[in-house]
């Protein structure tokens, strides 16, 4: 008579160990996947930053290539425009030789034209070297969203 609530006691402490039991199953999957998250959020946050340092390098680069290049070859052709202009001016004003001078400022007026277009070559280049780099940015960050 005294064994039948020793073995409800017994029973019911098995069942409460299989609930934790349980439990704790759960506890530890989930201590899983908080890890996980914590890393993968740690590899995206460094991929966002490596995608960031790429950025701010390529646009620095941009930029120098602009400035030493493309912005110095338009001011060129614009200086030898200046150069032309005044070269004309004074051509129209010299009766006897106007001419002569015209021819010369004429040539000189095709070689600033030129220049000029060079420089608007260059600077497009640049620009379409900056637009690829950006495309290749959005893409790359796209792909790690």
């Amino acid at each position: 008579a005294n064994r039948e609530p020793l073995q409800s006691a017994i029973a019911t402490l098995e069942s409460r160990n299989s609930e934790l039991a349980g439990a704790l199953g759960n506890l530890d999957s989930l201590n899983t996947t908080i890890g996980n998250a914590s890393t993968d959020t740690a590899g995206l946050a460094q991929h966002l930053n490596t995608a960031t340092q790429t950025t701010v390098r390529e646009a620095n680069t941009a930029r120098g290539t602009i400035t030493s290049g493309a912005i110095p070859q338009l001011n060129t052709g614009l200086n030898a425009l200046s150069s032309t202009a005044s070269t004309l001016s004074t051509g129209i004003t010299s009766q006897g030789s106007l001419i002569d001078q015209s021819k010369h400022t004429l040539d000189q007026l095709d070689k600033a034209a030129s220049t000029t277009v060079t420089a608007l070559r260059d600077t497009d280049k640049a620009l379409a070297g900056v637009q690829t780099k950006l495309d290749t940015l959005v893409t790359d960050i796209k792909a790690l969203s």
